[in-house]
């Protein structure tokens, strides 16, 4: 997704990509915050970091309802119990 926004820029400049959620423990027990670092090293490459923003923490129910209620489009993963044991 990061990839593609400079092509949405291209046509709607006031587009944000809004990710999320902290690391789960296992991973960064095992690998840090690597995946995040390289996900904003990525934004900055592409000249997209202000257009991409990390909330870097545990986000409630709550929180996560009123951020999916306000975008026009959202993308979310789809992790299930057998996809996360296979990637611990």
């Amino acid at each position: 997704m990061i990839q593609a926004m400079p092509r949405i820029l291209s046509s709607h400049s006031n587009a944000v990509y809004m990710i999320a959620g902290a690391t789960h423990p296992y991973v960064r027990a095992r690998e840090g915050d690597r995946y995040r670092l390289e996900l904003q090293a990525l934004a900055k490459k592409l000249g997209v970091e202000r257009q991409v923003l990390f909330i870097n923490r545990f986000v409630t129910h709550e929180e996560i309802a009123l951020l999916v209620a306000r975008p026009t489009f959202t993308s979310r993963p789809t992790v299930t119990k057998r996809r996360l044991y296979r990637e611990l």
